[in-house]
């Protein structure tokens, strides 16, 4: 009997080898895929307030692993965290000028390993690619 590919081990199978791939070459600059994600939420969501709560919903992370990537940007000078101007409880996330500068960096980075990621695939082949994760993504989303 013929085996039969599945597409979620599929999916694994390729963000854990581009997780791999991305961490080797950010590793110079003391951070995880998982921190330049955050930073990157950060970066293009500087003009707002931020809260962890925040990355929880847009990265699909759960609360406690929110909290030990905050605490080791923190520790890392990455990132600052400030008590809330309207309400005391919650904790603002910010950039600090050490995550700022290295910024385009991990960017270079990340457009490269997308780039060998999507290496041979023409661009329509990219859209229909991003439709369809879209389109997956959308189904498995909890109501």
């Amino acid at each position: 009997m013929a085996e039969t590919t599945r597409v979620s081990l599929m999916l694994k199978m390729v963000h854990h080898a581009f997780a791999r791939r991305l961490n080797r070459n950010i590793e110079a600059l003391g951070l995880t895929k998982a921190q330049c994600d955050v930073l990157g939420y950060l970066a293009r969501h500087e003009d707002e307030t931020v809260y962890p709560a925040d990355l929880e919903h847009r990265l699909r992370l759960q609360g406690p692993t929110v909290t030990g990537l905050v605490k080791r940007l923190a520790e890392k000078g990455f990132v600052q965290t400030l008590p809330s101007a309207t309400d005391g409880r919650r904790k603002e996330l910010r950039l600090t000028d050490k995550s700022r500068a290295i910024h385009e960096g991990m960017l270079r980075y990340l457009d490269e390993q997308e780039e060998v990621l999507l290496h041979g695939l023409s661009g329509a082949e990219r859209e229909t690619l991003l439709r369809l994760l879209g389109v997956m993504l959308s189904n498995m989303q909890d109501e």
